[in-house]
């Protein structure tokens, strides 16, 4: 079975472009894809489609089609509504694999795709919010949509697909002799509490919590927010200066793919929970770090017993959460212990399965649709 990857996430002036929008976390669930997969399944023949350019070390053998580049929102557009469904074509494709909530509006084969919660993200151009609306129409055409079974949310009058969740193959807790290389290029210093991909509702809440944290820990401690946008980064830096956190408040907006693993297994803890598909929530788990968090069912749903949650809104609470699992030790040893518990179902080619497995009756039954 012949099955197309679309590698648009792997592009790297495809994450320099948009971070924020989870495509870094796309690219770490592709590479695990073709890591654990394309010599260990025969039987099926996956060929990565991807924009022209240079890549991330990929396995050996494995099949590729380069489509014309780009960096802008009307080459994106043209990738995925012109050139992966042209290549799909031309390969003989039985069905298109993706791990962003988008694919063609008229794709040739039977579509999986992630299922998304989050909403419009904010601060986009007009090009990047019309690439975004055809992304998301393509998505919700697509044959098959498939969501975490960690997840207790569903969408009103669309059936959903469960699935294990699966984790980037570089997310694991072991440190590596190039960390500290990684977080000086990044101009991060250790110790450090992490948060990934932040919705920008929740910054004012985020660096307010850390305002409590900071109150607690001095300065030995900085707060490292990964992932934002234009219109994040301005909003962050605006709410830190406001708050007198800039001096220990560290912003960064696309982190290069490679440097994401040591980025978060550096961090002493995660605060908040990323977006709302709870993929940074796993990624954090994946590493060890205790989790500081606002509750929810989401939230709940991901972390379980490896969280410090408290009420939503609060600030105060959330900060005296941080606080809690930087300075009690057996508190956080507890967390990482059932952090990496619940994680290790995330990891090798098991989670995948049932990936594959609805691929295949797609292969069989190109004409069946989710219940809407």
């Amino acid at each position: 079975m012949r099955i197309g990857l679309n590698g648009w996430p792997l592009s790297p002036d495809a994450q320099r472009r948009v971070p924020g929008q989870g495509l870094d976390l796309a690219a770490h669930a592709l590479l695990t894809i073709l890591t654990e997969l394309s010599h260990r399944t025969p039987e099926w023949e996956f060929c990565l489609i991807h924009p022209a350019g240079d890549l991330p070390p990929l396995p050996d053998g494995l099949a590729r089609y380069a489509v014309a580049g780009g960096t802008s929102a009307w080459s994106r557009i043209h990738f995925e509504q012109h050139a992966l469904p042209a290549a799909l074509r031309t390969l003989g494709a039985q069905a298109l694999w993706s791990t962003v909530p988008s694919a063609p509006l008229s794709s040739p084969v039977p579509a999986l795709v992630p299922a998304t919660l989050s909403g419009t993200p904010l601060g986009l151009s007009l090009a990047d919010r019309l690439q975004h609306a055809l992304a998301r129409a393509g998505a919700d055409g697509a044959t098959l949509h498939h969501i975490a079974d960690d997840l207790p949310l569903t969408q009103p009058g669309r059936g959903f697909v469960r699935t294990r969740p699966s984790v980037g193959s570089l997310f694991r807790p072991v440190a590596s002799e190039e960390d500290s290389e990684t977080l000086a290029r990044l101009g991060v210093s250790t110790p450090f509490v992490l948060t990934h991909n932040p919705p920008p509702q929740e910054l004012a809440l985020l660096i307010s919590a850390w305002a409590w944290v900071s109150a607690g820990v001095g300065e030995g401690f900085s707060f490292v927010l990964a992932g934002l946008n234009r219109y994040c980064l301005r909003l962050a830096a605006e709410l830190s200066t406001q708050l007198g956190m800039s001096a220990q408040v560290r912003l960064l907006a696309q982190v290069p793919i490679l440097d994401l693993p040591p980025l978060y297994r550096s961090a002493s803890a995660f605060l908040g929970a990323g977006r709302a598909e709870g993929h940074e929530l796993r990624h954090a788990l994946a590493c060890g770090l205790p989790i500081a968090a606002a509750d929810s069912e989401v939230v709940s749903g991901v972390v379980g017993p490896a969280g410090y949650l408290v009420r939503r809104g609060d600030a105060r609470l959330l900060g005296a959460a941080c606080l809690a699992v930087l300075v009690q030790e057996d508190l956080a040893a507890g967390l990482r212990g059932q952090a990496l518990t619940r994680a290790e179902a995330y990891h090798g080619p098991a989670p995948l399965a049932d990936c594959l497995d609805l691929l295949q009756s797609l292969a069989r039954d190109p004409n069946q649709r989710l219940p809407r």
